[in-house]
């Protein structure tokens, strides 16, 4: 468990340092260019993906070349637009690296499976699916070894030292299992017609994106 997005990357990008060469999109985000910069000030390589119109990726543009890393939004946050992170995730792992993606948008919107994305490490937000603020999770398929970002107690098995927020931990578990009880109830999305919605949850998606996202496809 973690407390933010930040605190998940930070660690995750901590234990990958020794292969210092880092894939990413570059749709922008202000907050990941500052951490991109500080990144590259350290010593990494950052590449950068070019997008398309709807502002995905291409796989086939994975530069390369060993790589340390590989991160990619699953759902962006502003437009919608889901990215083809299975097929990043291949290129990825062939080319000897660990892959990430940013998940805060997607859960709770459309089915996430990290076996089915083929991903090391997964991230959420729990405010994101209706948990409390402040809590959320870092996926980590067994066999990807991460170092702690602090050290002290052993809470979280030593990968985070500190009292865990119990209450806030149990709401987004809570929240989880809703929202995957409501995507088995708007399973039948798939069958309606081009732009309508579910309105029992509401976050299912058309053209490769998800709604109730800050500038929602229209």
């Amino acid at each position: 468990m973690a407390s933010a997005l930040t605190d998940k990357l930070s660690r995750l990008v901590k234990e990958i340092r020794g292969q210092a060469r880092i894939t990413e999109s570059n749709v922008a985000d202000m907050l990941r260019e500052v951490r991109m910069a500080l990144l590259e000030a350290d010593g990494w390589t950052v590449h950068r993906l070019p997008v398309d119109t709807n502002g995905r990726i291409h796989a086939d543009a994975v530069p390369e070349g060993p790589i340390g890393l590989g991160t990619l939004i699953l759902a962006q946050n502003e437009t919608g637009t889901i990215q083809p992170v299975a097929q990043f995730a291949e290129r990825v792992h062939a080319a000897g690296g660990v892959i990430h993606t940013d998940a805060a948008q997607a859960v709770g919107k459309i089915n996430v499976q990290v076996d089915e994305l083929g991903v090391d490490l997964l991230s959420i937000a729990g405010h994101k699916l209706y948990a409390p603020k402040g809590v959320g999770a870092l996926y980590v398929r067994r066999g990807t070894t991460i170092r702690p970002l602090l050290v002290g107690a052993s809470q979280e098995h030593g990968l985070r030292p500190g009292t865990e927020n119990v209450a806030s931990i149990v709401g987004l578990g809570r929240a989880a299992e809703l929202a995957g009880t409501q995507a088995a109830d708007c399973a039948c999305s798939t069958r309606l017609p081009s732009g309508a919605g579910c309105t029992a949850a509401g976050f299912f998606y058309r053209s490769q994106r998800v709604t109730e996202t800050v500038r929602s496809a229209s």
